[in-house]
This record gives structure tokens, sequence and C-alpha cells, in this order.
């Protein structure tokens, strides 16, 4: 039998004596964290969570290394964080493996106590056995070079983000810890890392991650996508379907390293054993749901919205929005698109509605009214 273990990270401060005065208050990180345990304890995994001033280097470091010490080929290992991203200066030059050469800085996750490097991570993973399937689910920030950007929600959104100037403060405040790291992992890029490590991040290197009251903005879409254990595919398309649902300037990130397993890849999410008797889905909602209960012209408009029309209404010309829509989300390299979330959603609340995809890029409807009325 395949052996499951995971570790949930989330912390809604952090400690302001190392972050130079800065406590970085998040609102959603600790339920995000209990959230993806309920999540790993419904799949079979054993779990062990970490929350607020428990969330140390010290004790994530143990945590990790107990799991690679128990795990063989064949287990997975499920680690999630949810949290502030930062980044510190590469001193050991292995940016060009792990993240983006251009911009000289290590990806970190802002623990308590001090960051974690991604070098630190990487030099983790290297002590999973041959054949051990490595889960990561990071929701935060993991980087400084965007601030140009605009922020999702509005200049009131909070990010999961230190603030560069924050980050060069801690940086120069505490410059021995963190060279002192960096040269204890130097030649990271070197490293033989047996394991398939599998990484779905909350947004790209150069974006922001929103936090929110109830859950991050990537976490609350990934559960939503994962509908209590409804979603049937792989890992690509779980993150596809997950980026068509969110803002385009926070599009989660998807990235193998380590050995190779396309079988991995392939599985339904969160599987402890592919061969083993899949966990039923969870119940279809009925069609008394709140779709349900919207017009046809209702639940059109919400959706377009959604898609990123603005303020849509039932005359408005849509006959080029489709596919504008579906040459910008396959720029992106998704399989999934907005398109395809647009149509799923509507036929979810409308049983029996006929709306091709193919119809919609064509151009066939000019306007939502015409898409509600194809609803029964």
């Amino acid at each position: 039998m395949k052996k499951g273990l995971s570790l949930h990270l989330g912390l809604n401060f952090v400690d302001p004596d190392h972050y130079d005065g800065w406590n970085g208050e998040l609102f959603a990180c600790e339920a995000d964290a209990n959230d993806m345990t309920a999540l790993a304890k419904s799949r079979g995994f054993k779990t062990q969570t970490l929350l607020r001033e428990k969330v140390t280097a010290k004790a994530v470091k143990d945590a990790i290394l107990n799991a690679a010490k128990k795990l063989r080929s064949g287990d997975i290992f499920f680690l999630t964080y949810s949290g502030h991203g930062g980044q510190v200066p590469d001193t050991n030059g292995d940016e060009g493996r792990f993240g983006d050469a251009n911009d000289q800085k290590d990806e970190t996750w802002c623990l308590f106590d001090r960051e974690f490097i991604d070098d630190e991570l990487a030099a983790l993973y290297a002590r999973f056995k041959a054949g051990v399937r490595i889960l990561v689910l990071s929701d935060s920030c993991h980087s400084g070079s965007v601030t140009r950007e605009a922020i999702p929600g509005g200049p009131k959104a909070r990010v999961r983000l230190l603030p560069p100037q924050m980050a060069a403060r801690v940086y120069e405040k505490n410059k021995a810890i963190y060279d002192a790291i960096q040269r204890g992992v130097t030649g990271s890029e070197q490293l033989s890392i047996k394991a398939t490590v599998l990484l779905i991040s909350g947004c790209q290197d150069r974006q922001l991650s929103n936090d929110g009251d109830s859950n991050g903005l990537f976490t609350g879409t990934m559960k939503q996508v994962w509908a209590d254990g409804s979603f049937l595919g792989g890992y690509k398309n779980f993150r596809d379907q997950i980026v068509a649902r969110m803002p385009r300037n926070q599009t989660p990130n998807y990235f193998v390293i380590g050995a190779q397993n396309k079988a991995f890849e392939d599985e339904q999410p969160f599987t402890i054993d592919a061969k083993a008797k899949k966990p039923a889905a969870a119940k279809k909602a009925s069609s008394s749901s709140a779709g349900r209960r919207e017009t046809p012209v209702d639940a059109v408009l919400r959706e377009l919205e959604k898609m990123g029309l603005t303020q849509p209404k039932p005359a408005t010309n849509i006959k080029k929005f489709f596919a504008d829509c579906e040459k910008a989300d396959r720029a992106l390299g998704l399989d999934f698109t907005r398109t395809d979330v647009f149509r799923e959603r509507l036929l979810k609340a409308f049983p029996g509605m006929t709306l091709r995809k193919s119809d919609l890029l064509k151009g066939r409807y000019t306007t939502p009214q015409e898409i509600a009325a194809l609803a029964p």
C-alpha cells in the first residue's frame, strides 16, 4: 500500500523582530492551511499542520526531512504554503534553474522567524528517494519586481508580498544569516533530485497573489475547481482550469523538477495510490442550485463579467469577445480556457442547454441575450 504524508503551512503574520518591525498581517493564510489539511485528510493523507509562530525554519525543515526519511518509491508528499513571498539576492548563481535568471534573486517563503530560500527547498527535495512524488501548492507572491503591475481587486486588495523595500532592509539586517544559508547549499544547480517535484504556485515569479477574507484567491479558486473531489483529469488540466477562472495578472504557474513521471502528472490530483480504487466523487449540485434560480440572462451576464467583459448588458456586442479570450488564453499555454469555463458553468446551471464552444468562437452569437435564449 502506498503512503501519503502532507505538511500544511499557514501564517497570517511574521515576527517583527526579524522583519525589521514589519509583521506582514494577512487574513486568510491560516484558513488556507486548515482547508488544505481537511482536503488531504479526505484523500487519506497523514497530515501535519503548522500555523503562526510554529511555522519556523527549523520546524519546516524537520518536517520535510521526516517525510523524506519515511517515504519510499511510489509514495507521495503533499506540501502547501500560504503566506508572504519574498526575495533575497542570489549569491550562489543558481537562479537560472529554479527561477528567473534575469532578476538575480532567489524566491523565498516568509516563515515566522526568517525567510526560507528556494535553494533550501531544492536541497530538501534532493533528500527524497527515487520514485517519490512530491506535490507542492504555494499561495504566495514570488517576486518584488511586479510593483508596477495592476493588482487584482483594486488598490485596497491585500497581496501576499514582502514589499521590495522591506525585503532589502530585512536582507541587510540579516545578511550574514542569508549569505551563510546560500553558501551551505552552493551548487544546488547540480543537485540530483531523484524524486519528482510538481509545483503549482499561486502566480508567476513576476506577479502578485491576492489574499482574501476566507481563502487566498488561488486557494479559493483551486477549491472551486476541485469541487470536493468531482474534478476528473490530471494536474496540468487541473492547473489550466484554475487559471481560466482567475484574473490574467495572477496566473498560477506549473512546473516539474527532478525525475520525469508522466503517470504522476496524469493522476487525479491528491491521489495516494493511483492503482487503488478512487474515492467516490462528491455529489453534484442539484438543479435547484443558486445558478438554477437565476434567469438565463442573469447567468450569462454574470459569467461574461467573470471572463473580463466590463459591465455586460443583454444587448452588448460580444461577437469577437470569445475569440479574443481564446487567443489570449492559448498564448498562456492553457488547454482549458475561459471559454470552456463559461460554457461549463452555463451547462451546469441549465441542464439541457445546447451551447457549442465552436459557435462561441465563430461569433455566431452577437449578444448575451442570444446565448441566454438557448436555455431550456
